[in-house]
């Protein structure tokens, strides 16, 4: 862990031009915000002290506050708003722990207890009455929810920092705040520091979206907040425009115009404020500014430019992937095939022509996540690979990627003999790099190459329990089952229950299910799988090597769900008292060359169950099952109780495999 440490320490840039002028920025904002009024007093210093998270910046902002209230204020209010910066500051460096204690609501009690009492304290002094108490629970209310709302916008920051190549923003900040003296300068009533704010109002929505509407709007306000305290449709209609330009930024600069000066006019509608003709012209010229330079301020990095190399690496690993899957089926369709007389020539020739369009599929779906693979940040995968290279001293292939939900996904390939021994120094640092928290890495085997996958951690956590019953006389059950992780955010359950009992099911069941699993986790879509798992059942069909399957996804990070069955048993989800059984009449696999099935999607939330159980618990019935289910408190117990239940229900008839699997989803 020492190693550790100091690798962190000789990682940070302190001389990072970007570092600086946000450094910069904050003790400014910090001297700015001391001196704004906000009903009577000046509570927005104390909030961006409460806020700031990371050491350094926090003592900026405290030296900016403190300056501030210094300069403006009788020494008494100044004692006081100082004396509550030093309250904040020895409670947050008291815990000493930031990143675990720095949550929102941590961050607002901080602000409103010694805002509260301070603003007591000094009331006593000059005689407390019930109308100075009011003053100093609305302050203390104003304050920290002002610190809620700016510890949003720095974790915000912090993370489009890595996922967007944000290197303008900080320093147009800084530019602005520096153009700040200029604000009262008016040439023919138009004031021009106005006219250039909503220029980088739309600028920023154009290049960073929704994000940088939201910051820029923000921004904006909070100048307009300074210049004209009392001019309350000026503050509001400032922060609503970046967030609407930045709303519809997607649909182009016309719409990004449009919403702006639409969400200002309603604004000042609403408020019944009157716009002067030069509140219009200012709008104007910000707008032709905008039209004009647009084109010549990118904020972000041409695409190609900045995804080229990941792009090259995350083809390489994939085809790779894909290459050892494929060289495994070709060894199995070869061995297989050698079993094969003349009158199955016909269907070999099917079988043959299908793992051909399986396998065109499949390397269509690659091209097509490669075209689309707009999320890969080339800045952290080589900040990542350089740590490695220091700490453990050996090369790697890194890939950080955003799924769809904007979550962390890292690919990191090691040859065999170079894999750290110290996976978890090697979480740490991924994490202390990303300021993200990461679940237990998935490690996939890849020829000569092992590639570990780094997934951001999930908002649910999946508590499974499996049980099992082989047939009598049998030594090996015929279902088959598979629960597993891709490495990407999604949990698996698979469920195959080969063609009768014992070791001829056991045989196709456990090719189903180990076919799906190897796939699914080198993230193949479903479809591929089945089909790819089809053909290979297909291969033995002298042999009547069908099967059942039985497919559950959840994304454990937006409880996004679906079922995939072919020929499998109903199963069953658990909301409350709320019992949703979930079947379908599609054949089993291996019987047609052509698989058609359709997903059951649904949506599971915290502490929701999903029972899934094969056809051996099934025969004896299912309104039984949706008894107990809806009846047991605790869901743990339930599979046991299926499977008693269902072995006394079979006590005087055939018996048979049974598999009964719980998921149950906590957060």
């Amino acid at each position: 862990m020492k190693k550790s440490n100091i690798l962190r320490f000789s990682n940070k840039n302190f001389c990072s031009i970007e570092k600086i002028s946000f450094a910069i920025s904050l003790a400014m904002v910090g001297f700015l915000s001391s001196k704004t009024v906000v009903l009577g007093s000046f509570p927005l210093g104390i909030s961006l002290v409460a806020a700031s998270s990371e050491g350094l910046n926090m003592i900026l902002a405290i030296c900016g506050s403190i300056f501030g209230y210094f300069g403006a204020k009788s020494t008494g209010i100044s004692i006081r708003y100082i004396s509550t910066l030093i309250a904040i500051c020895a409670i947050k460096w008291s815990f000493n722990d930031f990143k675990k204690n720095n949550n929102a609501l941590y961050v607002t009690l901080i602000t409103f207890v010694p805002t509260f009492i301070t603003g007591i304290a000094f009331k006593l002094a000059y005689g407390l009455t019930l109308h100075s108490f009011v003053e100093c629970v609305l302050e203390s209310v104003i304050s920290s929810g002002v610190s809620y709302i700016l510890q949003l916008g720095f974790k915000s920051v912090r993370f489009y920092k890595n996922r967007i190549e944000t290197g303008y923003t900080l320093p147009m900040f800084f530019a602005f705040l520096l153009l700040f003296p200029l604000s009262n300068l008016k040439i023919l009533s138009i004031n021009l520091l106005n006219s250039l704010m909503i220029f980088m109002v739309l600028v920023m929505s154009e290049n960073l979206k929704s994000f940088g509407g939201n910051l820029s709007g923000l921004l904006h306000g909070f100048f307009q907040m300074i210049s004209y305290p009392n001019d309350y449709a000026k503050i509001i209609s400032s922060i609503f425009s970046g967030v609407s330009s930045g709303l519809f930024s997607k649909l182009g600069k016309i719409y990004i115009i449009l919403s702006y000066v639409f969400t200002n006019l309603v604004v000042h509608f609403q408020l019944n404020s009157k716009i002067f003709a030069s509140e219009i012209l200012e709008q104007l010229i910000g707008v032709v500014l905008f039209l004009v330079f647009s084109k010549k301020i990118k904020i972000t990095k041409n695409k190609l430019e900045s995804k080229s190399e990941g792009l090259k690496y995350l083809a390489s690993q994939n085809f790779s992937i894909l290459g050892n899957l494929f060289s495994e089926i070709q060894q199995k369709f070869e061995k297989n095939s050698e079993n094969l007389d003349k009158k199955y020539t016909n269907d070999s020739k099917v079988i043959v022509n299908y793992y051909l369009g399986g396998i065109s599929k499949i390397c269509k779906q690659f091209v097509d996540s490669l075209e689309n693979e707009s999320d890969i940040n080339e800045n952290m995968s080589f900040k990542i690979k350089k740590m490695i290279q220091k700490a453990f001293n050996v090369n790697s292939k890194v890939i950080l990627r955003y799924n769809d939900l904007s979550k962390i996904i890292i690919q990191i390939e090691f040859l065999k003999c170079d894999i750290p021994e110290n996976m978890e120094c090697l979480e740490e640092e991924i994490g202390f790099i990303c300021g993200k928290s990461f679940m237990r890495p998935e490690i996939f085997q890849n020829g000569q190459s092992v590639i570990i996958k780094f997934c951001e951690k999930t908002k649910f956590r999946p508590q499974v329990r499996i049980k099992q019953h082989i047939s009598k006389g049998e030594i090996c059950c015929g279902d088959s089952y598979k629960t597993f992780f891709d490495g990407i955010g999604n949990y698996y359950v698979v469920i195959s229950d080969g063609m009768g009992k014992g070791n001829l099911a056991s045989i196709s069941g456990n090719i189903a299910t180990k076919t799906i699993h190897s796939m699914l986790r080198s993230e193949l879509d479903v479809e591929s799988a089945i089909k790819m798992t089809n053909s290979i059942l297909m291969e033995n069909s002298s042999d009547e090597s069908l099967a059942s399957l039985d497919i559950l996804k959840i994304n454990l990070f937006s409880g996004k769900s679906y079922f995939v069955k072919l020929g499998a048993a109903s199963s069953f989800i658990k909301h409350g008292s709320k019992i949703t059984k979930i079947a379908s009449k599609n054949p089993p696999i291996g019987i047609l060359p052509e698989v058609n099935f359709s997903k059951i999607h649904f949506d599971v939330l915290n502490r929701d169950s999903i029972i899934m159980v094969s056809d051996g618990i099934t025969d004896t019935g299912e309104e039984w099952i949706e008894t107990l289910i809806r009846n047991e408190i605790n869901d743990i117990d339930i599979v046991d109780k299926v499977m008693k239940i269902s072995n006394e229900k079979r006590a005087n008839s055939s018996d048979d495999d049974m598999t009964a699997i719980m998921v149950k989803l906590l957060d």
